[in-house]
């Protein structure tokens, strides 16, 4: 039997639903949308709901009760929903583009104390997640994100019988390749190649204190998969991208030192931080501080330290030569979108919009090159739907 039921209301008054579909003595709760910019999660989620409720034999041999939130952060997504229907066309995805800023982020907003560093602004849709995993108790539960670019890789809550093994040998069944760059969070461990155990919030501001550079307060919370620990449950992210190709999986060494590459990329960070962080704040007496586009761009222009790994020696692979310039397209075409759509909204920052548009406009031109091909909607959500499976069966 299948149920759909509102579990909360998001903070613009959207419905929060859950669909629960019975079947084993397990328990999953498959949550889609965490990030609002990343649309492939929710697509799975109906997949994965109309193959349950379709195959008897399917529910059965898998052995859970399957609990799915589509889409968590319903608001988030309205401000994505201009290129929804174009996913591959490059300069729509940008140009369309909202993240929210860090403590508006339903994956990263989760209460939070550790070492005098607390969060407890948890937001309305965090606290239906929240009282989901704590009616559930669920024993696996796939929080779905994709990327921009790169390869497909995991982060698991922790090192579980053959998963691992198991998650890195389904990309290439699909034709695409896995992402052996550097994990998002540095010091992540490595449970199998582009499988990283989860770096929650505790471990990063441990890491920060260690090495001295802790901020005096902390700007956003905890994740999922640390608040559902206290019921072991299996937590599984697998990051899929809309734009990918081999480069991402070469391990071959190019001809760049990896600590000369990550110096490059902290100086091509703080400069492109300057030029927005400049215009930010000659528009900062026109525009709303409240508004969604607002609180993102500033949230980045005054994030936490980031964590700096350690020196290497070595000569960086040629997948971390092409994550390295894709970051930098990122950033800029990210935030220097959402800063356009924000100055776009007062006619008294008409010179400054035009301003920074002519700067966004040459960063896409820029970018145009270094443009991988797209990643059919299908394959990306195949993978996805294909990870969950796995992690219901091991």
């Amino acid at each position: 039997m299948a149920t759909l039921r509102r579990i909360g209301t998001s903070r613009g008054g959207e419905p929060l639903m859950r669909l629960d579909i019975d079947g084993g003595p397990r328990t999953a709760l498959v949550v889609g949308g965490p990030h609002p910019n990343e649309p492939i999660g929710s697509i799975t989620a109906l997949h994965l709901a109309e193959s349950l409720c379709a195959d008897p034999a399917l529910r059965r041999r898998l052995g859970h009760s399957w609990h799915i939130i589509g889409c968590i952060d319903p608001d988030g997504a309205k401000l994505n929903y201009s290129w929804f229907d174009r996913p591959h066309d490059r300069l729509a995805y940008f140009r369309g583009f909202y993240r929210p800023a860090f403590f508006d982020q339903i994956e990263w907003t989760f209460p939070l104390d550790h070492r005098g560093m607390t969060f407890e602004a948890t937001l309305p849709e965090v606290h239906a997640w929240m009282e989901s995993i704590d009616e559930l108790r669920p024993d696996l539960m796939p929080s779905l994100h994709n990327s921009d670019t790169g390869g497909v890789f995991y982060y698991l809550s922790r090192n579980t019988s053959d998963l691992p093994r198991r998650l890195s040998a389904l990309p290439p069944l699909f034709g695409l390749t896995l992402d052996v760059g550097e994990p998002e969070s540095p010091g992540a461990p490595l449970y199998a190649p582009a499988v990283f155990g989860q770096w929650d919030t505790p471990e990063e501001i441990d890491y920060l204190i260690e090495h001295g550079k802790a901020p005096d307060s902390w700007s956003a919370g905890d994740s999922s998969f640390s608040y559902a620990r206290k019921y072991a449950t299996t937590g599984l992210i697998a990051e899929v991208p809309l734009w990918s190709d081999a480069t991402f999986s070469d391990t071959s060494p190019s001809t760049v030192p990896l600590d000369e590459l990550r110096e490059q990329e902290h100086a091509t960070t703080q400069h492109t931080l300057q030029i927005l962080g400049d215009v930010y704040a000659e528009a900062a007496d026109h525009i709303d501080p409240g508004s969604a586009f607002a609180r993102a761009c500033r949230d980045r222009l005054t994030s936490k330290p980031s964590v700096v790994p350690p020196t290497t020696g070595r000569l960086a692979t040629r997948a971390e030569v092409a994550s390295q310039a894709q970051s930098r397209h990122l950033l800029r075409l990210r935030y220097g979108s959402m800063l356009v759509r924000l100055l776009a909204s007062n006619p008294a920052l008409l010179p400054l919009h035009a301003q920074m548009t002519h700067t966004y406009q040459q960063w896409e031109r820029e970018s145009v090159a270094d443009t991988p091909p797209a990643v059919p909607v299908h394959v990306a959500a195949g993978i996805q739907l294909a990870a969950i499976t796995t992690a219901a069966t091991c």
